[in-house]
């Protein structure tokens, strides 16, 4: 799938997400399951809106979205501004901060975060045991 890198897609996202889980996985997607996914993409799709794509209206995400027997994975790509991990602190859970939590989120609700740059393009994959 490649769609607009605007926030009025996201919803576009969740919705093909949130199917592909009901359809594949059945019960095994339990609801806790679904919706920690569910955020975890929302950010990730929030911050290449905001971070990669920033001040550019002409950006696009590429996504392609895979459930097996007891695994789900997105990949997604884009062609934005390279994150650099390096830069990013865990955030301060114990005093509070209005952002830098993506990341962290991310981390916490998946089995596994993975980024890449290569040829300009960025990519992402993101896994969650649904068993």
């Amino acid at each position: 799938m490649d769609l607009p890198a605007d926030v009025k897609y996201m919803r576009v996202v969740s919705a093909c997400v949130a199917e592909l889980l009901a359809v594949r996985a059945g019960e095994a997607a339990q609801a806790a399951v679904t919706n920690d996914i569910l955020v975890a993409i929302q950010e990730l799709c929030m911050n290449i809106v905001d971070h990669a794509y920033e001040g550019r209206t002409d950006g696009r995400i590429s996504l392609a979205l895979s459930v097996g027997d007891d695994s789900f994975t997105a990949e997604f790509s884009d062609d934005g501004a390279p994150f650099d991990a390096a830069s990013v602190n865990r955030p301060d859970l114990d005093h509070g901060q209005v952002r830098g939590y993506g990341l962290y989120l991310m981390k916490e609700l998946l089995d596994d975060v993975a980024y890449t740059s290569c040829g300009g393009r960025n990519h992402w994959r993101l896994t969650k045991r649904v068993k």
